[in-house]
């Protein structure tokens, strides 16, 4: 099968032919092909878009077309730009492989003696010279061929370029966070003139770009190669299985004729040819599979030795913008995965005989025995959601309660500071308040007011008017409460210990009153609680018995959801849609689960020890805060 040949320092592959890359040809989402590959694929799009205006990139799906649409089919591949690390990598490109770039554009091909490193073009003797006779040339660095030629560092640091989309030939010089795209200065008043924050791309590029970043975005990406692999590995597994199982059924048979009759031998036949077919069948099959898997296996490492090279030796840009192109592939990668390869056929088969052995010699042949197909499948319940880290300080924190605030505002419970942080709509802190015992959770209480949980039985009321925090009343509940979440009207929901073998949770208004209490069975332990928009679904996680209860404004228990994937609950948060979401502090883990307890999708975490959760109001996003950290996390579904 194709997957016999997987080698972890192999060079990078077209993911369509599966090959060595013979001039490869990038797209604007950083996925190369060969161009020959890519213009098989373009001219059969065609065949059914004879008005063809884009093609979708085929790893992807994201949308791609040539700068110069007015060509032919058969050119728009020739047309996309060359991917000099991996023309570099894969065959060693040698100086007369360069074209002058300033003879092209007269449609003439004369092989490169240089190249300048300012205009980022190759050039042939005649073009160096008068690039040396130019007043405002002449002081460019022009390099011999030879220092360029199979020079991996000198390729991505010097041939590499960024260039707009839109306006051919110039280079990216800002990036606009509204849209997630470099462009160029035209670009900045014709298209992102009303953008929101559209920055400077070296500027930027120097302030994100760490190599703590880089390293994530690699082990993502590794992460989802072994993922890959594993499933190669499991459809060859079953291929063999299945023929071990049709050659041991073979064996029985034979087994059988010497104690029967020569009957036996039609069912030889009869279980032989099946077994024939089926393993034809599946195998068929499973090679289609397995190509599928190396294709995106190629493209997944593609990436990341694209990302790994031009992070080792490209510039801060380059790193960035090349971040920027991987990581929006990311969520892309974990889809296809789920999508396409979750369920791995494990079919096997089965010899069941008749039971009345003795009556066989009566028995037609075909009754004495037939191959039972058992079909199973795996199911991949992995996502990847997480978009980035805010880093709030350096001091030792436990992040334990956080909530949103109007006007896109968080404010955070820190239980190893004794303190609470408001931050800001671009997640500044803004205003800090001091504790003199340490905090558990947090929640809205009322209009600008917030409530806070205690290693006691007091529930602080804290105002937050005009971004300053001021403590307004305390407020006691009738055991150690640990969790709050609002529920509105004045009212919050708490929970707690009675004891080391009892919870409990109730209602209590933020001026003291209770209105409701609820007792359950759970270990001590800290139960957290949160509440759907209609106030009438309670959800309590329970880390000590790895679970999620549900209860009705009675008491009464709906439902508990377990997994073995979910270990030790902590915080819990429900969406607007209804979802809601539970961190598993041991598992590393995010579950997303229908109101009524279904498991929907669970996604990883990239820092152990998530602690709280809270979805952010009217978006996909939610905040995620680990042990240890003194950071957010911030997440998104789609």
């Amino acid at each position: 099968m194709a997957t016999a040949n997987i080698d972890e320092n192999e060079t990078p592959k077209c993911p369509i032919c599966l090959d060595d890359f013979k001039t490869p040809r990038e797209l604007p989402c950083a996925h190369t092909f060969c161009e020959s590959c890519l213009r098989s694929y373009i001219m059969k799009e065609a065949t059914h878009q004879p008005t063809l205006k884009e093609f979708d990139c085929p790893v992807c799906r994201q949308p791609a077309s040539p700068s110069q649409k007015d060509n032919t089919f058969q050119e728009w591949a020739s047309l996309f730009p060359n991917n000099t690390a991996f023309q570099t990598t894969s065959s060693s490109k040698s100086k007369k492989d360069y074209i002058c770039q300033a003879c092209k554009t007269e449609g003439v091909s004369i092989t490169a003696e240089g190249f300048c490193v300012v205009c980022k073009e190759a050039l042939c003797g005649n073009c160096i010279n008068v690039h040396n006779k130019q007043k405002l040339l002449k002081n460019h660095n022009i390099l011999p061929m030879d220092e360029i030629s199979g020079n991996l560092q000198n390729v991505i640091k010097y041939v590499t370029r960024f260039t707009c989309s839109d306006h051919n030939g110039n280079e990216v010089q800002f990036y606009c966070h509204d849209h997630k795209i470099a462009c160029c200065g035209s670009c900045t008043f014709l298209h992102h003139k009303t953008c929101y924050k559209v920055v400077d791309l070296q500027t930027e590029s120097s302030r994100t770009m760490q190599t703590a970043n880089a390293v994530e975005i690699i082990q993502k990406l590794k992460n989802i190669e072994g993922h890959i692999k594993k499933f190669i590995g499991m459809n060859e597994s079953s291929i063999r299985k299945l023929e071990a199982n049709v050659q041991g059924f073979s064996d029985q048979i034979r087994e059988l004729k010497r104690k029967i009759n020569a009957d036996l031998d039609a069912l030889e036949e009869k279980v032989k040819n099946e077994g024939k077919r089926l393993i034809n069948e599946h195998m068929i099959v499973k090679q289609e599979n397995n190509h599928r898997c190396l294709s995106l296996l190629h493209a997944v490492r593609n990436s990341c030795f694209n990302f790994e090279i031009v992070n080792e030796f490209g510039t801060d840009v380059q790193k960035f913008l090349t971040a920027e192109k991987v990581t929006s592939h990311l969520e892309a990668y974990y889809k296809q995965v789920r999508e396409k390869y979750e369920r791995i056929d494990l079919t096997t088969v089965t010899l069941t005989l008749a039971s009345q052995v003795e009556s066989m010699l009566s028995m037609p042949s075909s009754d004495y025995g037939k191959l039972v197909i058992s079909k199973s499948s795996t199911k991949l319940c992995m996502k990847e959601a997480h978009l980035r880290k805010i880093k709030l300080g350096e001091h030792d924190s436990w992040i334990t309660g956080v909530t949103s605030l109007p006007g896109n505002r968080l404010i955070l419970a820190d239980y190893y500071a004794k303190s609470c942080f408001l931050l800001n709509a671009s997640y500044d802190i803004v205003a800090c308040y001091a504790a003199k015992t340490h905090l558990r959770d947090i929640c809205v209480a009322d209009d600008e007011e917030v409530a806070i949980s205690t290693e006691g039985e007091d529930i602080h009321i804290l105002s937050v008017r005009n971004d300053v925090i001021s403590p307004v009343r305390t407020i006691s509940a009738r055991y150690c409460c640990y969790c709050v979440c609002a529920v509105g009207n004045g009212t919050i929901a708490i929970t707690g210990n009675i004891d080391l073998n009892t919870c409990f949770w109730g209602l209590i208004s933020t001026k003291g009153k209770e209105k409701c209490f609820h007792q359950f069975e759970s270990g001590h332990g800290t139960c957290y609680i949160a509440v759907n928009e209609s106030n009438t679904k309670f959800y309590v996680t329970v880390p000590t018995s790895d679970s999620l209860h549900c209860f009705d404004t009675c008491g009464k228990n709906q439902f508990v959801y377990k997994s073995d994937d979910l270990q030790g609950p902590s915080g819990v948060s429900v969406a607007k849609c209804g979802s809601v979401f539970v961190l598993g502090m041991n598992s590393n883990n995010i579950h997303r689960l229908s109101p009524e307890g279904f498991v929907l999708d669970i996604f990883s975490t990239i820092d152990p020890y998530p602690t709280a959760i809270c979805c952010l109001t009217n978006t996909d996003s939610f905040i995620v805060t680990h042990y240890l950290r003194f950071e957010i996390s911030i997440f998104r579904t789609k």
